[in-house]
């Protein structure tokens, strides 16, 4: 609980209100609600592992270890709660709150340091674990969703959030003209890129999918992203991109786009990777460690595999994000 309430907490704060839940009040659920006690005490586990030293293997092995036995007890006694239990004002924002701490879980835990030790770490790409943290973020949207002024008179910071830390357009003038021209190809290739034949006649056309810009869930994971950006330059809202699935408030579309590699979907998800790679850098995301590139890697290269690579700006889409990551063009890879 020391490891938490000194550090690990740090890493799901975006605003100022949000120290006092996040530090105080979130460890004293815990001691009535074992799923927060045991989801707390997973991301501490899991906030020690990635800050252990790399060539410990061991003890980065004994934490991860750790880690995974406090989330497997967490989720079982979150989900028996979910099924017995009457959901009641004082509890809706804690079981919302354990969908995000599930969520930064799935996108921090990674098996690179199991070395073939057979410790039972689940070997996952990037992109399955950004898929499984989507997962969880929504499923924390959907929990809130049952009663919103329970949650929103809860204790999180929500409300102040929503009323105060709302969208505002003209940050994206703030945004520099190599980013502006970059982010802008979301918006072309969401309008040209089709997605896979849906079965609906009133959707699909000559046999193929509908138009990514015309699935509501694209078009808005489309902007959302772009505006992430925009963010990311005024600095108001710490980790600000990380809860995109819930700002959305998509569908299934983009989830499962993540899950079957559809391209659009890998598409934002390259943006997403740009976003995440500048958290790195900060000392309070602790968990951000090298996903971000690590979903540049893995998209660009599905995206070169695709008939979407036959598009200019998805290949100059792909040459940016690569270089904001620090990696050497698709061109030399493929040499």
């Amino acid at each position: 609980m020391h490891r938490w309430t000194a550090h690990t907490w740090h890493g799901l704060y975006n605003l100022p209100t949000c120290q006092a839940f996040l530090q105080e009040n979130l460890p004293r659920e815990g001691l009535r609600l074992s799923f927060i006690l045991h989801g707390i005490m997973a991301l501490a586990a899991l906030d020690a592992a990635l800050l252990a030293p790399r060539e410990d293997h061991a003890l980065v092995r004994r934490y991860k270890r750790a880690a995974l036995e406090y989330y497997t007890r967490a989720s079982a006694e979150f989900r028996d709660v979910m099924k017995s239990a009457v959901v009641t004002r004082d509890t809706l924002y804690l079981l919302s709150m354990f969908g995000n701490i599930a969520g930064f879980f799935n996108l921090a835990i990674s098996d690179d340091d199991n070395n073939g030790s057979g410790d039972g770490f689940a070997a996952k790409s990037a992109i399955d674990r950004v898929h499984d943290s989507f997962v969880m973020f929504l499923g924390s949207i959907h929990t809130a969703a049952m009663n919103w002024t329970w949650f929103f008179g809860g204790a999180t910071s929500a409300r102040l959030a929503v009323e105060e830390y709302y969208p505002r357009l003209e940050y994206m003038e703030l945004i520099d003209v190599d980013t502006m021209a970059a982010i802008q190809r979301l918006s072309t290739v969401c309008r040209a890129i089709r997605l896979r034949p849906t079965g609906d006649p009133a959707l699909d056309s000559d046999g193929q999918g509908p138009i990514s810009y015309d699935v509501w869930s694209y078009r808005i994971a489309v902007g959302q992203t772009k505006y992430c950006f925009a963010e990311h330059v005024v600095g108001r809202i710490k980790g600000f991109m990380v809860n995109l699935p819930t700002r959305c408030v998509c569908g299934p579309e983009i989830a499962d786009g993540l899950r079957t590699r559809e391209p659009m979907a890998m598409f934002i998800l390259l943006y997403w990777g740009v976003l995440l790679h500048g958290c790195a850098g900060d000392p309070w995301l602790w968990w951000a460690g090298t996903i971000g590139r690590d979903v540049v890697v893995e998209t660009s290269e599905i995206l070169a595999r695709s008939p979407a690579f036959e598009l200019e700006d998805v290949r100059e889409g792909i040459a940016w994000a690569r270089k904001q990551v620090g990696l050497e063009a698709m061109a030399q890879v493929a040499g």
